[in-house]
Parts: C-alpha cells; sequence; structure tokens
C-alpha cells in the first residue's frame, strides 16, 4: 500500500494497483501449428483439421497433422495412450533407415512386441520421414476417431515421445511421456512409472560395479602397500562379499518391476549382460567361499 500526503496534510491511503492477468495463449491449433517442446532436442509441431460439418467439441472426421523434429539421425516415434505406459499404447514411428511411416501396436517392452499394425489400420496421410543438415523430420496426418484405437480428443490427451540411436528400430535412446491438451497447447510432463526403483537399481549398480568390485580387485593387487597379514584377504572378501549382495538385490529389482511393468524377461542387450553378469558373479563369489584356504 503506497500512501501520498495532500495539501491539507492528511495522508491519503491508495491500494497499488491490480497485477495484471497472464495473458493468455491467442494461438489457434486449427487455423496453425501449435508447438510443444517435448525435450531440448525433441519438438512436436501438430494442427488439427475440423470438416465444415462438425464442431471442435465433437469433432466428428477431425484429423491431426503432426510433425516431430529431432536434433539427429535417428528413428522417432509420438505414441498415443490411456495411462502414460508403453504397454498398451499404440505409436506411429518413423524410420528414416527404410523410410518408413507407420502405425505399431505396443504389447511389451521389447522389439518383438512393437507390432507393425494390419493393412486396414494403416490410414495415415501426408506421411514423410527424413533427415537433412543432421536433423530427422517425421511428418503424418491421422484420424482422430479410428475404430478400436485410441481415441485422439481436442482436450486432454496422454501421449508419449522416443527416439533411437540408429536410423532403424531398435531399443530407444530417451523417451517421456506427457499429457497435453491439443485446444490450449498446455503440457505436462508425466512421472516415469516406478521411478524409485529403477533409480535404486542404478544406483545400486554403480555402487556394487563401480565402487566395491574395484575396491576389491585393488585390494588384492595392492596387498603389498597394506600392513602385513591377513587384511588384504579380509578387504578383498568384505567389497567382494558387499557387491554381491548389492547385486542380487538390483537383479531382484529388475525381475520383480519388469513382470509389474508387462515387460518381457531377458529380451535386449542390457537385460541379457545383467542376466551373464549375474551367473558369472555367483561362480565367482561361491568358488572363493567353498575353494581351500
Amino acid at each position: 500500500v503506497e500512501c501520498e500526503t495532500t495539501t491539507v496534510v492528511r495522508p491519503v491511503c491508495m491500494a497499488p494497483p491490480p497485477a495484471p492477468e497472464p495473458a493468455l495463449s491467442t494461438k489457434d491449433c486449427t487455423k496453425e501449428f501449435c508447438e510443444n517442446q517435448l525435450s531440448p532436442e525433441y519438438l512436436l509441431r501438430y494442427q488439427i483439421s475440423v470438416p465444415t460439418d462438425t464442431t471442435l467439441d465433437v469433432c466428428d472426421g477431425c484429423t491431426i497433422s503432426m510433425e516431430l523434429i529431432y536434433d539427429g539421425e535417428a528413428w522417432v516415434s509420438v505414441a498415443f495412450s490411456t495411462d502414460g505406459a508403453m504397454v498398451g499404447g499404440e505409436a506411429v514411428i518413423g524410420m528414416p533407415g527404410v523410410g518408413t511411416v507407420q502405425k505399431y501396436m505396443m504389447d511389451a517392452k521389447s522389439d518383438d512386441g512393437v507390432k507393425l499394425m494390419s493393412e486396414s489400420q494403416q490410414t495415415l496421410s501426408e506421411t514423410s520421414v527424413e533427415v537433412v543438415d543432421g536433423k530427422t523430420t517425421m511428418k503424418f496426418t491421422k484420424i482422430m476417431k479410428e475404430a478400436g484405437e485410441i481415441e485422439v480428443s481436442t482436450g486432454d490427451n496422454t501421449f508419449l515421445w522416443a527416439h533411437g540411436s540408429t536410423t532403424t528400430l531398435g531399443y530407444h535412446a530417451s523417451r517421456a511421456s506427457f499429457e497435453l491438451n491439443l485446444s490450449s497447447g498446455t503440457s505436462e510432463e508425466l512421472s516415469v512409472p516406478n521411478k524409485a526403483a529403477w533409480l535404486a537399481h542404478g544406483i545400486m549398480g554403480f555402487l556394487a560395479w563401480g565402487v566395491f568390485v574395484p575396491f576389491a580387485v585393488q585390494s588384492a593387487l595392492l596387498r603389498d602397500l597394506l600392513p602385513k597379514g591377513p587384511i588384504w584377504f579380509k578387504l578383498h572378501r568384505a567389497f567382494n562379499t558387499t557387491a554381491y549382495a548389492f547385486f542380487i538385490v538390483i537383479f531382484a529389482i529388475a525381475v520383480a518391476y519388469t513382470s509389474k511393468e508387462g515387460g518381457i524377461h531377458f529380451d535386449n542387450g542390457h537385460q541379457k549382460m545383467g542376466l551373464a553378469m549375474f551367473i558369472m558373479a555367483f561362480f565367482q563369489v561361491f568358488g572363493g567361499i567353498f575353494r581351500p584356504h
């Protein structure tokens, strides 16, 4: 509150002017492309086409034209979901390596679980995918209401985006889920399912193989620098045992939450490597326990 003094020497108090209301977006996504920056390297542009015999609320026969621009050379994808999860979603994937933009069902978290939809469901139009000056751009137009498929509404929708590290389909290099209101353009990134469990999986994996195992190796290699006696062996055993205990926990987390999320066990390179390391670590640790001393 600000006060002024008048000529009659009587303070007059005036309330400060109200703060201006935030400006609302005036962009009409039915007349021009609206944009949503999915990540620093990934841009989504879209425009809704409304036929003259319907309205934006009803939107029978509406289509949506989408452009995904990725700052890199890789396959790109946008998917439609009801709960933010990959499994059960439907994706449009563009692969510049083979020049295709097609619709896929996502039945599992594996390459085999991403299945090309039938020919009758390949209703996309104006499709293209290309790499120009190191940027991948995918374009397509999709019918928003299609029988037997997840409906794309003019209001709130749940989407997923992803891209790979090569131009042909494989494990994604980055991905996320987000909510987007196609009319207002407002969006919100959704939290990763079971994020705490997978974060614990990663942190414990780093501690096991990035800290305890190297210390176990060094305590044996550099034992001449330690005090004489069995101390090097006790350190070696303690570090190895701790690392293996952590490994059991992270292996159990991976198995349990892969099952919980409907994934396929030991299907991709990361999972197969983890299984192989777990088996080798088992024989290493128990070989050390039962060896003659």
